[in-house]
């Protein structure tokens, strides 16, 4: 009998002893999961793939980890409060990039997001004591740079990234402007035995019943509970109460926690948010609540002195003396305020959102400045389809994914990857467009992608009329001013035109009409012919052609021949025809060996 119950206590020690090598060997895997199940460990998409401004950033923490960072901004020079994000456990940033995408919209911000050691690109294998490394790098980085308000720099941690940021806005609260916890736990602890029941017992915080003989085993512990109390900074606490992975319970201890000792604690509670969908299912709600907290702990500073000096003429920055700089305080001043005013009109295709009664509004837009981002685009086309015809055309390889010509505000051009977002933030352009470049020539092909390129400014403006509430009077303004440009195809074919001749319907037997018809109908084109003004004549043979084809009618239609119109001759009654009139497109033309047009083909076809 002693036997067996020797064997029993020898059998539950060896189980107990293999549970704790096996709790100090794997518990990293456990706590920090950069690659997700199915998934590699490198980006999945990046910032440039949803057409984001962004900066690839590498650092180096103060134990020499490399580490990869993107800073992401809502434009080139935003000055807006700046979100240090830190993510949760498992996967990567890129994961969280269409979170990012619509925060910057809401909440004019920018956002830099780290990758902590191990993660995405960043080298290095996760720790407790390394991400906090991790993090003060990240926080002296955006700390250093001049094209932020460092005095607006807010931490923003989900599940674990809120006990990073616990951690980093303690230990710096002269750079930490404020801090954002959703979803965060109260310790690893705690966590033990709510992911692995039976650790309940041997693991825990100090609010768990049970002996936690085991505690002294786990290596990161992340004590959020323990940290948030010495907070000093304002804090707003985002739990989503359907929390499948950490108790909502958690969050409401670390709020009452705080707010025992900090006065400029809110809580917010979701009542359908999940672990990591709170901020999708809040919806409006989230945004809002998060906005409002930034304009009550994170203002808008002033042109203090600092800003001002870096914008003050050279004269004053040579010289420390205050008289010089003072001298030309308010000059300064006003040329900041300008230079502001200035960045806002640029982009105009930024969506600001300010709250009113409770509620959102975007901010509304005159139709000069829709008209302004209208030819900004067009002009970044114009330049990919002419001045860089060559790049533009290495760019779009057939040998790549669907490509899209976007023309971008700042007259500037982009070939890339659609947006995956669905639906997308505004409408896209053709897809595909790499595929038929060495299928066609490629005078045909970029006439095309002009002609499609034509159709996708026209969306784009239309859609920011209807975004922005334009009556019907500002949309037939915004229509009128696009008109009278001319079109990406004109510009792009040679042919840019105006034409004030008024089109007129003549049936297909007029040309059997008698020849004193058929002399007056001369006369008649002869006087529309004469009210065509060219406005671009690049050649000598466009005029050549031009006058050998002006009395040209078209046998369909009746009306003149135009150099930038497609023609074709049918080879029975050697009559021309406008290609659109007998549906020939240029492309078909070409392998057509004998056209008949189709009165010809009807006649062939009788008994």
């Amino acid at each position: 009998m002693v036997s067996y119950v020797s064997v029993l206590l020898y059998g539950v020690g060896g189980i107990v002893v293999a549970g704790m090598a096996l709790l100090v060997a794997f518990q990293e895997k456990l706590v920090y999961v950069p690659v997700l199940p199915g998934l590699t460990k490198s980006y999945p998409i990046t910032p440039a793939r949803l057409r984001l401004v962004y900066e690839d950033v590498w650092l180096r923490s103060s134990d020499g980890i490399r580490l990869h960072a993107w800073f992401i901004k809502l434009f080139p020079e935003c000055r807006g409060p700046t979100i240090l994000f830190f993510q949760e456990n498992a996967g990567n940033i890129a994961h969280r990039l269409e979170m990012v995408r619509i925060m910057l919209q809401r909440l004019q911000c920018n956002v830099f997001m780290l990758s902590y050691r191990g993660y995405g690109a960043s080298d290095g294998y996760p720790s407790q004591h390394g991400i906090i490394n991790d993090a003060q790098a990240a926080l002296d980085h955006l700390s250093q740079r001049t094209d932020i308000d460092t005095d607006r720099i807010v931490v923003f941690g989900r599940s674990l990234g809120g006990a990073v940021g616990s951690v980093l806005t303690k230990n710096n609260p002269d750079k930490v402007a404020a801090l954002i916890l959703e979803n965060t736990f109260t310790s690893i602890l705690d966590m033990a035995g709510v992911l692995l029941p039976f650790l309940k017992w041997f693991i825990g915080g100090p609010g768990t019943k049970g002996p936690k003989i085991l505690n002294f085993l786990v290596r990161s512990p992340w004590s959020t509970i323990d940290i948030i109390g010495q907070v000093k900074q304002p804090i707003l606490f985002l739990s989503g109460l359907q929390d499948e992975m950490v108790p909502p319970s958690h969050m409401q201890m670390l709020y009452a926690k705080a707010a025992a000792r900090n006065r400029q604690c809110i809580f917010v509670e979701f009542p359908t948010g999940m672990h990591m969908d709170t901020w999708l299912s809040g919806g409006d709600h989230y945004w809002r609540t998060i906005q409002q907290f930034f304009e009550k702990h994170v203002p808008k500073t002033g042109y203090g002195i600092e800003a001002l000096y870096k914008h003050a003429p050279r004269c004053c920055r040579r010289s420390l003396s205050p008289r010089f700089f003072f001298f030309f305080y308010w000059h300064t001043k006003h040329k900041l305020i300008k230079s502001d005013k200035e960045r806002e009109r640029e982009f105009p295709s930024s969506i600001r959102v300010r709250r009113m009664d409770g509620g959102t509004l975007h901010s509304l837009r005159t139709v000069e400045e829709v008209f302004r981002d209208f030819k900004g685009r067009r002009a970044g086309i114009i330049k990919a389809l002419t001045a860089d015809v060559g790049e533009f055309f290495e760019q779009c390889d057939p040998e790549k994914e669907n490509l899209c010509l976007y023309g971008l505000p700042t007259e500037q051009w982009e070939v890339t990857l659609p947006a995956e977002e669905v639906p997308p933030e505004l409408p896209e352009p053709a897809l595909g467009i790499n595929f038929a470049r060495d299928g066609m020539q490629e005078k045909d092909w970029l006439a095309l992608v002009a002609v499609h390129s034509d159709a996708w400014l026209l969306a784009v403006a239309h859609y920011f009329g209807a975004r922005f509430g334009f009556d019907k009077a500002d949309r037939k303004r915004l229509f009128t001013m696009i008109n009278d440009l001319p079109t990406i195809f004109e510009i792009v074919s040679g042919s840019a035109k105006k034409q004030t001749k008024e089109k007129s319907s003549v049936s297909n037997h007029s040309s059997n009409k008698s020849k004193s018809s058929g002399k007056a109908r001369g006369s008649e084109s002869a006087k529309y012919s004469k009210s065509v003004q060219l406005k671009d004549e690049e050649e000598g043979s466009d005029e050549e052609v031009e006058e050998e084809h002006g009395d040209t009618l078209c046998g369909a239609c009746g009306e003149n021949y135009a150099s930038d119109e497609f023609w074709i001759c049918c080879d029975i009654c050697e009559k021309w025809f406008h290609g659109k009139c007998v549906k020939i497109t240029p492309a078909r033309a070409e392998h057509i060996k004998q056209y008949k047009c189709p009165s010809c083909s009807n006649k062939r076809a009788r008994p």
